[in-house]
């Protein structure tokens, strides 16, 4: 028997260049259900609890396709009606038996006379699991797993590097123990009545075969067959034959069940599922998700880099250019001419009309103020992007970056025609300053000219044009007593440390103007990590004929 402890290892071996004459939706069919005999080759997406759900009565197709997935339950009532003791022996020695490992082949027909060979890998647990490993053109395909004492099954497209991961009820795990058993079929062929077809060898064995037609399983032209071994009564081989819809015609499936190892010591390692960081996770509703810390290229070229936390997903099968941003910190890379790329986001949508741009989802409170916040950041390093929502659109240059909170137009300071465009260059000004931890810079937005007029008392305090409160303007003037002219203080305060570096980047919410136009507050934050959040409240007023910072 083939290991099968080390499945990293398969993975690492299975690139699949699928032939492009061969259709890739048999292939797909092992992990699918059709709905029903009239549907045509157009696939239904994966769906675990549609198989596991699906009655053993359901028609021809449906039947083809279960057998081929393997993801098998039937429902029976009663003991099976046995003809002869000998072969009604079979049935009750194999219950017995808590594992066996086997091989199956499934032979599809094909246009132009070709035949699709896809053979597997078995391994049957009762309640610990079962799993089958699918091979295509002698490499690794897919896997699949039913695993009733977790109540989850997976499925795995190693050729396509995703998977999906499916909850269980009680119900259909407990339906889900009989999955890939082959002692499912054995009930089903000696549920009635049967031609015995007498002696013959196989792989050097002495056999006795029976053969029966079930059409509520395999239609009316379709054949069972099983061959038991002689000395031991334990099943060699079952065949199944039948017609199939494929590509919108039947045609003939064969699955060979064979190379049994009955009662084979098999490691828990054997269904647990070993799948690499980079595999995409597609949901039941065929959605495609990926959890940072990762990079992902998409089919288009484009890249996306997700901190960790980030969370994004997208329609596997919907053929456009995009996601859905659903949580954390993400750098976007497009790649160019190929249609719009269109992120979208609990807050908005975010077209990319250049090629690089990070957005960021922020949620939680303002270590300041206790303030939930909640809100998208947008920062463009390349071209630009359009942010629109119900509330407005507005679009970003490259170097600029907006936020969007909820319910509120995309804002932009930078583009706030409401403000004075001197202002928009003290605040451009401030930012710098902050994110540089440029002292000097920063210093340059306050009017040191005022200050060292009100350390000297040459002018009264004014909360407008100082912006602490007066206890803080007579504290600034005990400081500052032996200071000579403005240049001193400024040196003094640049001394005395200036500003920080930011700990993180800072947006500007919004920015808020008075009646008479000649004060402005801020709302901003400083954002380091996805822990902290820092709200700031910078003022500035206009005086002197200009725009002055009078508070941080």
């Amino acid at each position: 028997m083939k290991p099968a402890d080390n499945i990293q290892r398969f993975f690492k071996n299975a690139g699949i260049n699928t032939n492009p004459e061969i259709d890739e939706t048999v292939i797909e069919r092992m992990l699918t259900a059709q709905k029903s005999q009239n549907s045509d080759s157009a696939l239904i997406k994966p769906n675990i609890r549609r198989i596991i759900m699906t009655s053993p009565v359901t028609k021809l197709a449906a039947a083809a396709v279960i057998i081929i997935a393997i993801f098998l339950t039937f429902h029976f009532t009663g003991n099976p009606a046995m003809t002869n003791v000998a072969w009604g022996e079979v049935l009750k020695k194999t219950e017995q038996i808590p594992t066996v490992v086997f091989d199956m082949t499934a032979e599809i027909d094909q246009p132009e006379d070709r035949k699709l060979v896809l053979p597997s890998r078995n391994y049957v647990a009762g309640d610990r699991g079962a799993r089958s490993d699918i091979f295509h053109d002698d490499k690794l395909s897919a896997l699949k797993y039913m695993l009733p004492a977790k109540k989850v099954a997976y499925q795995i497209r190693v050729d396509q590097k995703k998977y999906w991961r499916i909850d269980m009820s009680d119900e259909e795990a407990a339906k889900g123990r009989d999955t890939n058993d082959p002692r499912t079929w054995l009930e089903m062929i000696l549920s009635g009545d049967y031609t015995e077809l007498g002696r013959s060898t196989i792989n050097g064995v002495v056999v006795e075969g029976i053969e029966c037609n079930r059409p509520d399983m395999v239609g009316k032209d379709g054949i069972l067959r099983l061959w038991v071994d002689v000395e031991t009564n334990l099943p060699v081989q079952i065949v199944v034959e039948m017609l199939g819809m494929e590509g919108g015609q039947m045609r003939q499936h064969k699955y060979v069940m064979e190379n049994f190892e009955w009662n084979v010591e098999l490691a828990d390692s054997t269904f647990e599922p070993d799948i690499p960081d980079d595999y995409i996770m597609i949901d039941k509703n065929n959605f495609a998700r990926l959890d940072g810390p990762r990079t992902h290229t998409f089919h288009d070229g484009s890249t996306v880099t997700l901190a960790d936390g980030a969370k994004i997903q997208w329609l596997d099968s919907s053929g456009k250019r995009g996601f859905e941003h659903l949580a954390g910190a993400v750098d976007v890379t497009v790649a160019k001419g190929n249609g719009e790329f269109v992120v979208t986001t609990p807050y908005g949508e975010v077209k990319a009309l250049g090629t690089r741009f990070s957005l960021e989802l922020v949620d939680g409170k303002d270590s300041n103020t206790r303030e939930q916040i909640k809100l998208l950041t947008v920062e463009v390093e390349e071209g630009s992007v359009q942010v629109s929502n119900a509330k407005g659109s507005s679009i970003v240059e490259a170097s600029r970056k907006l936020v969007v909170e909820p319910d509120q137009k995309p804002y932009d300071y930078y583009q706030d025609e409401n403000l004075p465009v001197r202002l928009r260059e003290r605040i451009q000004s401030m930012l710098e300053a902050l994110t540089a931890g440029d002292s000097a810079a920063w210093m340059a937005n306050y009017n040191i000219d005022y200050m060292y007029k009100l350390i000297k008392g040459q002018v009264e305090y004014d909360p407008n044009l100082f912006g602490g409160s007066k206890a803080d303007a007579e504290r600034l003037q005990k400081m500052g007593s032996d200071i000579n002219n403005p240049q001193e203080l400024l040196e003094r305060f640049i001394k005395m440390g200036g500003i920080k570096k930011a700990s993180g980047e800072i947006y500007v919410r919004s920015v808020t103007l008075n009646e008479n136009g000649d004060h402005a507050v801020a709302r901003c934050i400083e954002y380091p990590d996805e822990n902290h959040i820092i709200g700031h409240t910078p003022q500035w007023h206009y005086f002197d004929n200009d725009w002055w910072q009078i508070d941080d």
